[in-house]
C-alpha cells in the first residue's frame, strides 16, 4: 500500500484534496504514500513544520499555503508517515 498510487490518490480525494491539487501531486511525482512521506523533511509532531508547509505550498502553488487547505493536506502527511511506519518489511 505504501507504493500504491491508487491508494494514495483515493485517500487524497477522501480527505478533500481538489482535482487541481491531486493533479499537482502527479506532476510533482508525489503519487504514493512513500513519496509523500519522504517528500518533505518533516515528521508529524515535530515542532518546526516549515519543511511541511514548504512542500504543501508546492502542491497548492501558493506560498503561504491557504489556511483552508492546510487541514486538508496535513492529514495526508500523517497518513503517509503512519503507513511508512507500519508497512511490513
Amino acid at each position: 500500500m505504501l507504493d500504491s498510487e491508487a491508494v494514495f490518490l483515493s485517500r487524497a480525494a477522501d480527505i478533500g484534496l481538489n482535482s487541481d491539487e491531486q493533479n499537482r501531486l502527479k506532476v510533482l511525482n508525489i503519487s504514493t504514500c512513500g513519496r509523500f512521506a519522504f517528500g518533505a523533511n518533516y515528521v508529524p509532531g515535530h515542532p518546526n513544520d516549515r519543511p511541511l508547509l514548504d512542500s504543501l505550498a508546492k502542491i497548492c502553488q501558493q506560498d503561504p499555503v491557504p489556511e483552508d487547505r492546510v487541514p486538508m493536506l496535513r492529514p495526508l502527511n500523517f497518513t503517509s508517515h503512519t503507513m511508512l511506519t507500519f508497512e511490513p518489511a
